[in-house]
């Protein structure tokens, strides 16, 4: 982040005048060269699998240097700070709103009461009148889907504080191997499993651990046996299913970020009665095959979904773009020139989302750029 920081502050100099602000001749090259450089520094960030970083870096850096300002003499064009970080602002929303629907998933599997509504709410730092024991348990597993991405999958002492995160207040073992033996009942009552005899367990994670990292199976399959072979270990008192289905994202993501954004907790949440089943089919066959013929069949539904669901989100703001332009070819037939606030007002858009739209349109050679009246106005091209 320094080197960022440096370099936007060279970005900033070279464009800005004595009191800080940019005038009209430099805007365009100034906004450019700053977001060409956020831009690598995401890509950079990406590359390492660290999307979130990626994302919040961009603004941070925005934030960082909206001293920086348009010559705003006119009152048309506002910040150039404020132009960009609305184009960034909704990614972090949405990353929120995967992380509140991560958390919500995988307690829910584990009879958490809340609803989606409720987590969220107690993600904002509302009040919410449930157990206390259902708001704490929210509260740690945010506290630990923050720090997903500073976790190594392949350390136990990352795996023991995570769960010490997890369960803190909750189970007086937090972070530590369980000390006596566990068995896994059915609703019924019955045993149906046990775990490994603590005096083993030590050892059967460390080397389900190194297994992961060593082998040459497909990460995909990796990850799906070692979330078999965890639950089968069942190293803690309290909190396996949670942090096994934690730790399965955790390794996915450093694989490929998209997993970050499509967490196995949701996609478990979604098959849940199917997911105890895969479980239980495989005990009894003594193998994992069928617990990772769901897990892989899960995971490729939901991500036939998710581009499904982008392809939608990308045909909408195609419509969106459609229409705001047959507003303004509208506008342009008994006017000569539009200007940001006929934007605002023909749009219902802020004075940044109008900025965007024109720009858009320049770069579409649709609109040129020109002065009216000692304003800035867009025209007709041609």
């Amino acid at each position: 982040m320094k080197t960022l920081k440096k370099e936007l502050v060279s970005i900033g100099r070279q464009y800005a005048g004595r009191d800080d602000t940019i005038d009209y001749y430099h805007e365009g090259k100034f906004s450019e060269a700053i977001a060409d450089h956020i831009q690598r520094q995401t890509e950079t960030l990406l590359a390492r699998n660290e999307p979130l970083l990626a994302f919040q870096a961009r603004v941070d850096a925005l934030r960082e240097y909206s001293d920086y300002s348009i010559d705003d003499s006119n009152g048309e064009y506002g910040l150039v700070m404020e132009t960009m970080e609305d184009m960034y602002v909704g990614v972090l929303a949405i990353a929120d709103e995967i992380v509140a629907e991560t958390v919500y998933g995988s307690l829910a599997i584990e009879q958490n009461t809340l609803t989606l509504d409720q987590v969220t709410a107690v993600l904002n730092g509302k009040r919410v009148l449930v157990p206390p024991k259902d708001i704490a348990e929210v509260r740690n597993a945010f506290e630990i889907y923050e720090r997903l991405e500073a976790l190594d999958p392949y350390s136990i002492d990352d795996l023991l504080a995570a769960h010490a995160v997890m369960m803190r207040g909750l189970e007086q073992e937090a972070g530590e191997f369980r000390s006596r033996p566990v068995g896994v009942v059915n609703q019924a009552g019955e045993i149906v499993h046990f775990g490994t005899l603590p005096q083993y367990v030590p050892e059967a994670v460390a080397n389900l651990l190194e297994w992961v990292k060593s082998s040459e199976l497909p990460m995909l399959i990796r990850s799906c046996v070692f979330h078999y072979e965890f639950e089968l270990i069942h190293p803690f008192s309290d909190g396996n299913g949670r942090t096994g289905r934690l730790w399965h994202t955790l390794l996915l993501s450093k694989w490929n970020p998209v997993f970050a954004w499509l967490p196995v907790e949701s996609i478990v949440h979604d098959h849940q009665e199917a997911y105890y089943e895969a479980i239980n089919t495989s005990n009894a066959a003594v193998s994992s095959t069928a617990f990772i013929e769901f897990m892989l069949a899960a995971i490729k539904a939901s991500l036939i979904e998710s581009a499904n669901m982008s392809d939608g989100m990308s045909d909408g703001s195609k419509d969106k773009t459609s229409e705001r332009w047959k507003q303004i070819e509208r506008f342009l037939e008994s006017h000569d020139v539009i200007q940001n606030a006929d934007v605002r007002q023909l749009c219902g858009v802020s004075a940044a989302t109008a900025n965007r739209i024109l720009a858009g349109f320049v770069a579409e050679d649709r609109l040129v750029k020109c002065r009216q009246g000692g304003h800035w106005g867009y025209r007709r091209m041609g």
